[in-house]
């Protein structure tokens, strides 16, 4: 993981805490809500359930240095699930986790 991906996650929050009532800020709150599902966020969505337009999400993405969602999305993922562990099946142990990792 790159130390960068955490840097998202502070831009994100400094928006949030600076920007109250804007755009930028009810993005970026749209993306603090869904973190758990950030690999599944899209831009239909954000501009539904943010009441914000298409450019504004791509605008965004760019203040953030992205050239898209996509790109900002990777990242923001990169931060939250840094692990492989943090997306194997719960019905299998860590010691099948494993073996399965050694087998592939």
């Amino acid at each position: 993981m790159n130390i960068n991906d955490f840097d998202v996650l502070n831009r994100i929050s400094s928006i949030i805490n600076s920007e109250f009532g804007s755009n930028d800020a009810a993005i970026a709150r749209y993306l603090i809500a869904h973190i758990r599902r950030s690999s599944e966020i899209n831009v239909a969505a954000i501009t539904r359930d943010a009441f914000v337009t298409r450019s504004a999400v791509r605008r965004f993405c760019n203040r953030l240095g992205y050239q898209s969602l996509s790109d900002l999305k990777e990242s923001f993922t990169q931060s939250v699930f840094s692990s492989d562990l943090s997306h194997r099946e719960e019905e299998f142990g860590y010691e099948e986790y494993r073996a399965e990792l050694d087998f592939a």
